[in-house]
């Protein structure tokens, strides 16, 4: 093993310690990346019966509490979930500059349910915007690009499912079939989030719907390209083209930020047909069905978007999902009227990768930006003017450690944690 490779485990395996020391505590400080990172890795694979579908009453029981929680009864929301076997901890992320309190609901060891972790920004700059992995194991690496992008862009909420979606041999009963648990077409799983009803999942996504009507829900998805396929396929699980169409507003960033892309989109490639999202029950349910489980929508209510994505270009490793967090930080505006920015000044959108670096930094920014380098304890160390998108940093000769970066224009500014994992070495 490289030292690189040595100590970027050992750096992550800290900051997973920080996070994990009082596991059941219901308030923990350290990397919220990384405490969520483990939880998807902790998910059970495509076998095993793991995951227990829950029964009407205990769905009503999470559907009581997820409301009492965003109502602002933090206490007894938490009395109704630790009867699910199930906990709602209060996360303060001090390895970054969010720091805004994230609450998470999380099952309890010895799990027995594996319903899935409901994560939500208690200031979100983006509050409407809810990130959905429903297949973060199948759907290679989506549940990390689905954090990274929760993190990174302050999301209002995070699903993601608690097993992979042909975990449990039982057949879920709504319409749909699919070849990738057995080979041959087949019934979905109950185990997998996107087609069935009866689930946690499911009723997690209906009780923030109904609670908050600006909501945008999406879920990163992941396909195996072929030949005449493009890179990106989209859909608001309709052929209707909404009045308010957020999928459109991605798709165009997606493009600034790689021109490479192609895309298939449902509502205006009609002929398009295949991995198109339309007996996925979360969309038919916002879209307004009836019945979600049985039967597609026929309006779009503007507030679903499934995004299918090709491996290498966009969910390979961080520096595709800096793409999509770019495409979607952009997409939805930020609401700074709740930060302390003192006058006008407002956030900005930038990203570095990759990150651990050993050396050099790529940046991703939406504007030309200064950048200063600091360190951890807030000594600047470097000025980079008149940088631009595109543009490659090299740091240098910077020992191993935690260092901090800021982007700044006349009117906007934002920070980034770096993390340099062995000595830098000039190229």
């Amino acid at each position: 093993m490289s030292q690189r490779s040595r100590m970027i485990i050992k750096f992550s395996a800290v900051l997973i310690l920080v996070c994990t020391t009082f596991i059941y505590s219901q308030q923990l400080t350290g990397s919220v990346t990384a405490y969520l990172g483990n939880l998807v890795d902790e998910i059970p694979g495509n076998s095993g019966n793991h995951y227990r579908e829950p029964s009407s009453e205990e769905m009503d029981l999470w559907g009581e509490a997820l409301q009492l929680f965003l109502d602002g009864d933090l206490e007894t929301a938490r009395q109704r979930v630790d009867a699910l076997n199930y906990q709602i901890v209060k996360f303060l992320d001090t390895t970054g500059m969010q720091g805004s309190p994230c609450f998470i609901f999380r099952e309890k060891d010895p799990r027995t349910n594996y319903w899935g972790t409901y994560a939500f920004n208690e200031k979100a700059l983006r509050e409407e915007l809810v990130l959905q992995a429903p297949h973060p194991l199948f759907d290679t690496n989506t549940g990390k690009q689905a954090i990274h992008c929760f993190t990174g862009s302050s999301a209002g909420a995070l699903f993601l499912s608690g097993t992979h979606r042909c975990n449990h041999s039982l057949y879920s009963p709504c319409d749909g079939t699919t070849t990738v648990c057995e080979g041959t077409s087949a019934p979905y799983r109950i185990s997998d989030m996107a087609h069935n009803v009866q689930s946690i999942f499911q009723k997690s996504t209906e009780v923030l719907c109904l609670h908050n009507e600006n909501s945008v829900f999406v879920q990163l998805h992941g396909f195996a390209k072929k030949t005449d396929d493009p890179y990106v396929i989209m859909s608001n699980g309709t052929r209707i083209t909404p009045d308010h169409d957020p999928l459109s507003r991605i798709r165009e960033q997606l493009t600034v930020i790689d021109p490479v892309l192609t895309f298939k989109v449902a509502h205006i490639d009609l002929s398009w047909s295949r991995l198109i999202a339309f007996s996925n029950t979360q969309g038919r349910f916002i879209n307004g069905s009836p019945d979600p489980c049985y039967q597609d929508a026929t309006i779009s209510a503007g507030r679903f978007v499934h995004i299918e994505q090709e491996r290498t270009r966009l969910r390979q490793d961080e520096s595709g999902w800096e793409k999509m967090l770019f495409a979607l930080s952009n997409a939805f505006e930020a609401d700074t009227t709740g930060t302390p920015t003192g006058n006008s000044v407002s956030r900005i959108q930038f990203s570095v990768y990759p990150n651990p670096t050993t050396g050099l930094i790529h940046i991703i920014t939406g504007q030309p930006v200064t950048l200063d380098l600091y360190s951890f304890n807030g000594v600047r160390l470097r000025r980079y003017d008149h940088i631009n998108s595109g543009s490659v940093i090299d740091l240098g000769t910077l020992p191993a450690g935690i260092y901090l970066i800021s982007a700044t224009t006349p009117t906007s500014f934002s920070f980034r944690k770096i993390v340099v994992a062995g000595d830098c070495k000039l190229y």
